[in-house]
């Protein structure tokens, strides 16, 4: 019986095998991060228009003609929301400059563990993209369901 080997003291072929990356994978990793770079670069300017617009908001709020054509919206509630969606848009460009910042630095240095740590940013990026769609959905029905409260609670 010394021929039968348990399942587990069988090593599969994958067990020691390593990902290696070839010049092809390389350079689109490098292509990736330069245009993760920009993308980022475009979701920082958005974001800060953004705050901007909230301040500008805030600044205008105690004005009585913004709020009358507001139609009843707070011109502050307005604000808020910018300032959420400025926030909201901030922390995915974050991970994703970071993703790209690291990629580059990894791919110039040949260090595998900053390829590593470049992906979890890039899974942290989407995360924080998913949760966003999540929120923004949440509202949406929030919205909703206040709205037709509203038009009921008005007939």
């Amino acid at each position: 019986m010394d021929d039968q080997k348990s399942f587990s003291e069988y090593n599969s072929s994958f067990d020691s095998f390593e990902l290696q990356l070839n010049s092809d994978a390389k350079d689109f990793l490098r292509g990736a991060s330069s245009w993760a770079t920009g993308l980022a670069i475009m979701g920082f300017i958005g974001s800060g228009f953004m705050l901007l617009a909230a301040l500008a908001m805030f600044a205008a709020g105690s004005s009585q003609e913004m709020n009358r054509a507001m139609n009843g919206m707070s011109v502050s509630s307005l604000a808020l929301m910018y300032l959420l969606m400025a926030v909201m848009y901030f922390i995915p460009m974050l991970y994703l400059i970071k993703f790209a910042s690291a990629t580059k630095q990894a791919l110039n240095e040949n260090n595998t563990s900053k390829l590593s740590a470049s992906f979890r940013n890039l899974k942290n990026h989407f995360m924080s993209v998913v949760i966003s769609i999540i929120l923004i959905i949440i509202a949406f029905i929030a919205f909703g369901i206040m709205f037709v409260a509203a038009v009921s609670g008005n007939m």
